[in-house]
């Protein structure tokens, strides 16, 4: 059961402010939560049987439902009348809670209360009883942004916490919490929700909010939000909002700025045949087209690595449609050994130079250039190479 369409704040048809839809659509209960039944069902016994962790460390990549969970718990540990270990929402205490108004429930954004000062007092406050309900609930998003000293002022308060005190930390970066307050929590790792799974949400949400979406294009939004919920919905709304209905693959791409199937499968054939002017034809007619320069990046770095999988003998783990296997196998056949883990680490460090201002385009383009002519030698081949020069000058000098 998720949040009633009543919660909007208006029709996004009329032009009136509305919740988006990741957030009118957010899990209300462990039941709701999608891909993640095995923490959901150890939540649930839990709460059921009253044997719960003093504190929690809910792991995951973004938007497959950390937060929402956190919250789900803090309604079920406070609730008047949970069913089943979960929470009725219809209680005061779960309404209070839903609204945001509850005193005893606090959501801290370690990114930006991350110093020694912010822990202080929350180690200060947490020693006094809760206002109005059972337990304190403090939810610590982006745990690990939170600095050492920090972390070295909030451990004690972790080990040792008021049994009326409930933490649930959330982080997509669980490496980065130091062990000793890892050591002190339970982790519950959230897995990225399968594209089948992700793609019956949508449809769900679709038809809810009347809106016609075909088959085809669910896919297409499922697969690009890479195993986020949040980032599915948010592609699902901004796909809604061009207009057209019913919602077709084409009308998708073009939303998403997606690039053309014929103009990506021209591009990586280009790559593989080491064509130089056919893989910038191919980015340019991207680029003419609408493409985003980030996921054109993610369109290449996809296929690049299910061409090298195949190339490695492993093709099960491709993950591709079967519109693409046939291509992909090609790929693999034709490209010369190395290329396409070049291009990949090579992608992968200039997507994180796109935040910067620079000229996508520009570096798109350099970016398949440098895959395609890489240094001829480099360390102790290089070395080899100028001895054996100067072995066959001497020779000649004879």
């Amino acid at each position: 059961r998720h949040c009633d369409n009543a919660a909007r704040l208006g029709d996004h048809r009329g032009g009136v402010v509305s919740l988006a839809l990741y957030r009118r659509y957010r899990p209300q209960r462990f039941a709701d939560l999608v891909g993640q039944e095995v923490v959901a069902r150890t939540l649930v016994n839990e709460v059921r049987s009253g044997e719960l962790a003093h504190g929690y460390l809910f792991t995951g990549v973004r938007g497959t439902g950390k937060t929402s969970t956190a919250r789900i718990l803090a309604r079920a540990v406070n609730c008047d009348a949970p069913v089943d270990g979960e929470p009725d929402n219809v209680c005061p205490a779960c309404v209070e809670i839903l609204s945001g108004a509850a005193v005893d429930v606090l959501e801290i954004d370690a990114a930006s209360n991350r110093g020694i000062d912010e822990m202080r007092d929350l180690r200060d406050k947490v020693r006094y009883l809760p206002a109005v309900l059972r337990r304190k609930v403090y939810i610590i998003d982006e745990a690990h942004m939170l600095t050492t000293d920090a972390w070295n002022a909030f451990l004690k308060t972790l080990e040792e916490p008021p049994p009326h005190v409930l933490f649930v930390l959330a982080t997509t970066e669980p490496h980065k919490v130091p062990e000793t307050v890892r050591s002190r929590v339970q982790r519950f790792d959230f897995r990225r929700v399968p594209v089948p799974a992700i793609e019956q949400l949508l449809a769900d949400v679709a038809s809810k909010e009347n809106d016609e979406v075909d088959a085809d294009a669910l896919t297409l939004l499922a697969t690009s939000a890479q195993g986020s919920l949040r980032d599915a919905l948010v592609l699902l709304e901004q796909a809604l909002g061009a207009g057209d209905r019913p919602v077709t693959v084409s009308v998708a791409r073009r939303s998403l700025g997606l690039t053309d199937p014929s103009t990506l499968h021209s591009l990586v054939t280009s790559l593989a045949g080491a064509d130089a002017a056919g893989t910038l034809r191919a980015s340019a007619a991207a680029f003419d087209a609408g493409a985003d320069p980030r996921q054109l990046f993610r369109d290449v770095a996809r296929l690049a690595r299910a061409a090298e999988l195949v190339a490695l003998g492993y093709p099960e783990g491709a993950s591709v449609g079967p519109d693409e296997v046939a291509l992909v196998a090609d790929l693999a056949a034709i490209a010369p050994a190395g290329l396409w883990l070049r291009l990949l680490e090579l992608m992968a460090e200039a997507e994180l130079n796109l935040r910067q201002s620079v000229d996508a385009r520009l570096l798109v383009e350099v970016c398949l250039l440098r895959a395609l002519r890489p240094p001829a030698a480099d360390g102790e081949a290089a070395v080899v190479a100028a001895l054996e020069l100067r072995v066959a000058a001497l020779e000649r000098g004879g």
